[in-house]
């Protein structure tokens, strides 16, 4: 779940298809990457730098 700023409302609900199971070498993956990329696009399109 990706929220925005005060006040927190829900930007985006993100379905993670990974395994249950994992380890830190999971951040190395394609799948893994793809799902932070949209994250942080998210919190960046949601969040004003100039305050």
């Amino acid at each position: 779940i990706v929220m925005s700023p005060r006040p927190g409302r829900i930007l985006e609900i993100i379905d993670c298809d990974l395994p249950e199971d994992r380890t830190l070498d999971i951040r190395e993956t394609p799948e893994f990457l793809k799902i932070a990329h949209r994250v942080r696009e998210d919190l960046r399109a949601g969040h004003s730098y100039d305050d």
